[in-house]
C-alpha cells in the first residue's frame, strides 16, 4: 500500500509566495498526500488566501495559531498531520513536482529494509530574487552520497554558505523520526533547522541521499536570514543550544573564534559576551597578534576598544 504523506507549510505574512508553494504540493505527481498550512498569526491576507485555496482541493487544510515562531508552527502541523512520511516546506519556497514520488520510489528500490529511523534528503537549488520576485541568480547544490559523520561535519562547519547538505525543505522524514524529536520552540527562528539536524544525527537517524533537485530555496530581501543582525543573533542562539546539549560539538566548529573577533571589531557586546561564554580556547584579537586565554582580560580589552570607538566617533 502506498504511504500517506503530510506536507507542512508554516507561514507568517507569506501571502505573496504562499500560493506558489501550495501549488507545488497539490501538483505533485504523488497524489496520496495532505497539505497542512499553519498560519502563525499572520496579519496580511493569508487567512483569506488559504480559504480560497481550500475550495480548490480538499487535501489542503488550514490551521491558525497566535504568533509563536516557525518552530512552533512546524510542530503544530506535525501534530495535526496523519502521514506516514512528513515533508516540510517554507511558504516562500517550492518543491520539484516529482520530489515526493521520486524519493519514495528511490527508497523503495534501494533501502526499503533500512528501518524506520530514516530521513531522505535531496539536492536543491538556491534562487536569489529581488523584491519583485525577479530571479537574479540560481545556484544548484549537488551533494551525492554522504555518511552521517560527513553530514554532521558539514552541518557543524556551515558558515552562512548554501552548501549545507540538509535543508528543512529538501528532506522527507519517516514519521517515527519526528515522534522522537520536534523543532525547538524557544530558539530564535533563524537556524532552528541546523540544531534540529544535529539532534537527529545524535539520535543515529540514517540519512539517505536521493539524487533529485527536490526543492527551490528562495532568497529574497524580505527573508529573515538576509538581515545580517537577525542572522547573527539566530546563529549564536544555535551555538548556545549546541553548548547546552553537547558542548563538545563546538570543538568541531572552527569559525567561532573568528566570530568573536568580528564582534570585538564591531563593538557588539551581546554577541561578544555570549560567544565568549561558550568558547574555551585562546582567542587572537585584532590588535596585532595578541593571543589571550583569560576571559577577564578579553572583556577588559573589549571595554577599552568600545571606549576608543566612542571617542573616535565623537571627534569625527
Amino acid at each position: 500500500m502506498a504511504p500517506y504523506v503530510s506536507v507542512i507549510i508554516p507561514t507568517y505574512n507569506g501571502a505573496p509566495y504562499l500560493e506558489e508553494a501550495v501549488s507545488s504540493v497539490i501538483n505533485q505527481t504523488y497524489k496520496k498526500l495532505e497539505c497542512i498550512i499553519v498560519d502563525d498569526g499572520s496579519t496580511d491576507n493569508t487567512h483569506q488566501l488559504c480559504h480560497n485555496l481550500i475550495k480548490n482541493d480538499s487535501r489542503i487544510k488550514y490551521v491558525y495559531q497566535r504568533n509563536r515562531g516557525p518552530g512552533s508552527a512546524r510542530n503544530r502541523g506535525i501534530k495535526e498531520s496523519k502521514g506516514d512520511w512528513i515533508q516540510l516546506l517554507d511558504s516562500d519556497d517550492w518543491l520539484n513536482e516529482d520530489k515526493i514520488r521520486f524519493q519514495l520510489e528511490y527508497f523503495r528500490k534501494t533501502a526499503n529494509n533500512a528501518g524506520d529511523n530514516i530521513v531522505l534528503f535531496s539536492d536543491y537549488k538556491v534562487i536569489n530574487a529581488d523584491s519583485d520576485q525577479n530571479i537574479l541568480k540560481e545556484e544548484t547544490q549537488i551533494f551525492g552520497n554522504l555518511s552521517e559523520d560527513q553530514i554532521l561535519h558539514r552541518v557543524l562547519n556551515w558558515n552562512f554558505k548554501d552548501d549545507c547538505p540538509l535543508h528543512s525543505n529538501s528532506i522527507l522524514c519517516k514519521r517515527s523520526v519526528l515522534d522522537q524529536d520536534l523543532f525547538n520552540e524557544t530558539q530564535k527562528p533563524a537556524f532552528t533547522d541546523l540544531e534540529f539536524f544535529v539532534r537527529l544525527l545524535n539520535h543515529k537517524v540514517k540519512f539517505i541521499y536521493t539524487p533529485i533537485i527536490g526543492m527551490y530555496f528562495r532568497r529574497h530581501p524580505k527573508s529573515r536570514t538576509t538581515n545580517k543582525k537577525y542572522a547573527q543573533e539566530g546563529y549564536v542562539g544555535y551555538l548556545e543550544l549546541l553548548y547546552e546539549r553537547k558542548k563538545e560539538l563546538l570543538d568541531h566548529i572552527p569559525h567561532i573564534e573568528n566570530r568573536i573577533r568580528m564582534a570585538f571589531k564591531r563593538g557588539d557586546k551581546s554577541i561578544f559576551y555570549r560567544l565568549l561564554k561558550i568558547y574555551n580556547r585562546p582567542v587572537r584579537l585584532p590588535i596585532g597578534t595578541i593571543k589571550i586565554t583569560n576571559k577577564w582580560g578579553l572583556k577588559f580589552l573589549f571595554f577599552l576598544n568600545v571606549a576608543k570607538m566612542k571617542i573616535l566617533g565623537h571627534f569625527r
